[in-house]
Protein backbone atom coordinates (compact mmCIF):
# COMPACT_ATOMS: atom_id res chain seq x y z
CA UNK A 1 0.00 0.00 0.00
CA UNK A 2 0.69 3.27 -0.69
CA UNK A 3 -0.09 6.43 1.10
CA UNK A 4 -0.34 9.81 0.89
CA UNK A 5 -1.46 11.77 4.50
CA UNK A 6 -2.40 14.72 3.56
CA UNK A 7 -3.61 18.28 5.31
CA UNK A 8 -6.09 20.50 4.17
CA UNK A 9 -5.62 23.83 5.27
CA UNK A 10 -2.46 25.30 3.23
CA UNK A 11 -2.83 22.50 0.94
CA UNK A 12 -6.14 22.75 -0.34
CA UNK A 13 -6.84 25.74 0.44
CA UNK A 14 -5.53 28.95 2.20
CA UNK A 15 -4.68 28.38 5.60
CA UNK A 16 -8.19 30.39 6.51
CA UNK A 17 -11.49 28.01 7.58
CA UNK A 18 -13.58 30.24 5.88
CA UNK A 19 -11.17 29.98 2.30
CA UNK A 20 -12.76 28.22 -0.90
CA UNK A 21 -11.16 25.03 -1.63
CA UNK A 22 -9.21 25.12 -4.89
CA UNK A 23 -9.92 23.29 -7.87
CA UNK A 24 -6.44 23.29 -9.06
CA UNK A 25 -5.20 22.16 -6.15
CA UNK A 26 -7.73 18.94 -6.34
CA UNK A 27 -6.60 18.54 -10.28
CA UNK A 28 -3.15 18.66 -8.98
CA UNK A 29 -3.45 15.70 -6.23
CA UNK A 30 -6.33 13.51 -8.57
CA UNK A 31 -2.78 13.47 -10.92
CA UNK A 32 -0.48 12.72 -8.19
CA UNK A 33 -2.83 9.85 -7.33
CA UNK A 34 -3.26 8.20 -10.97
CA UNK A 35 0.26 8.28 -11.15
CA UNK A 36 0.88 6.42 -7.68
CA UNK A 37 -1.86 4.41 -7.25
CA UNK A 38 -1.80 5.76 -3.34
CA UNK A 39 -4.30 6.27 -0.60
CA UNK A 40 -5.72 9.48 0.86
CA UNK A 41 -5.35 9.34 4.48
CA UNK A 42 -6.54 12.43 5.80
CA UNK A 43 -4.12 14.02 9.31
CA UNK A 44 -5.66 17.50 8.45
CA UNK A 45 -7.69 19.05 11.83
CA UNK A 46 -10.36 18.91 8.95
CA UNK A 47 -10.26 14.80 8.44
CA UNK A 48 -13.87 14.57 8.87
CA UNK A 49 -14.57 16.46 5.69
CA UNK A 50 -14.79 13.74 2.90
CA UNK A 51 -17.43 15.67 0.47
CA UNK A 52 -14.52 17.79 -1.11
CA UNK A 53 -13.00 14.77 -2.49
CA UNK A 54 -15.83 12.96 -3.74
CA UNK A 55 -16.89 15.78 -5.49
CA UNK A 56 -13.54 15.57 -7.35
CA UNK A 57 -12.83 12.27 -8.05
CA UNK A 58 -11.01 11.55 -5.40
CA UNK A 59 -11.17 8.96 -2.25
CA UNK A 60 -10.57 9.20 1.04
CA UNK A 61 -9.44 5.80 2.38
CA UNK A 62 -9.10 6.96 5.92
CA UNK A 63 -7.78 9.29 8.35
CA UNK A 64 -5.30 9.29 11.79
CA UNK A 65 -6.98 9.08 14.97
CA UNK A 66 -7.12 12.60 17.38
CA UNK A 67 -4.77 12.10 19.97
CA UNK A 68 -5.01 14.29 23.43
CA UNK A 69 -3.57 16.98 22.20
CA UNK A 70 -4.50 17.44 18.91
CA UNK A 71 -3.87 19.60 15.98
CA UNK A 72 -1.08 20.61 14.11
CA UNK A 73 1.84 20.26 16.01
CA UNK A 74 0.66 16.84 17.10
CA UNK A 75 -0.18 15.64 13.57
CA UNK A 76 4.03 13.62 13.45
CA UNK A 77 2.48 11.71 16.48
CA UNK A 78 -0.68 10.74 15.33
CA UNK A 79 0.74 9.91 11.57
CA UNK A 80 3.65 7.54 13.73
CA UNK A 81 0.56 5.85 15.43
CA UNK A 82 -1.28 5.10 11.91
CA UNK A 83 1.94 4.03 10.41
CA UNK A 84 3.16 1.34 13.22
CA UNK A 85 1.10 -1.20 12.86
CA UNK A 86 0.73 -1.33 8.89
CA UNK A 87 2.89 -4.36 7.71
CA UNK A 88 1.61 -3.91 4.20
CA UNK A 89 2.84 -0.39 3.91
CA UNK A 90 5.27 0.41 0.98
CA UNK A 91 5.50 3.65 0.86
CA UNK A 92 4.06 7.26 1.94
CA UNK A 93 4.34 11.02 1.88
CA UNK A 94 3.33 13.30 3.77
CA UNK A 95 1.80 16.71 2.12
CA UNK A 96 1.70 19.62 4.84
CA UNK A 97 2.45 23.09 4.65
CA UNK A 98 3.71 23.00 7.83
CA UNK A 99 7.54 21.99 8.18
CA UNK A 100 7.25 21.15 12.38
CA UNK A 101 10.07 20.80 14.31
CA UNK A 102 8.48 17.27 15.95
CA UNK A 103 8.92 15.57 12.37
CA UNK A 104 12.09 14.10 13.15
CA UNK A 105 12.70 10.83 10.74
CA UNK A 106 9.28 11.54 8.95
CA UNK A 107 10.74 14.77 7.45
CA UNK A 108 12.29 12.86 4.65
CA UNK A 109 8.50 12.01 3.39
CA UNK A 110 7.14 15.34 4.00
CA UNK A 111 6.51 17.80 0.94
CA UNK A 112 5.81 21.28 2.39
CA UNK A 113 3.36 23.24 0.32
CA UNK A 114 4.33 26.87 1.74
CA UNK A 115 8.17 28.39 2.49
CA UNK A 116 8.84 30.84 5.27
CA UNK A 117 10.79 33.85 3.29
CA UNK A 118 11.86 36.78 5.36
CA UNK A 119 11.01 40.56 3.61
CA UNK A 120 14.12 43.40 4.19
CA UNK A 121 12.43 44.42 7.55
CA UNK A 122 13.43 40.93 8.90
CA UNK A 123 9.47 40.10 9.02
CA UNK A 124 8.31 36.67 8.04
CA UNK A 125 6.23 35.82 4.97
CA UNK A 126 4.74 32.86 3.69
CA UNK A 127 4.78 31.98 -0.29
CA UNK A 128 2.75 29.07 -1.39
CA UNK A 129 4.53 26.39 -3.40
CA UNK A 130 1.41 24.52 -5.06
Amino acid sequence: MKVIFLDIDGVLKEEDYRAEFKDECFRRLKEIVDATGAEIILSSSWRIHYWKFVENGLKVSGRTDYTMRSGPSSRPDEIRRWIADKEDLENFCIIDDDDFYRWNWLSQFLVVTRIRTKDENGYDHWQRTL
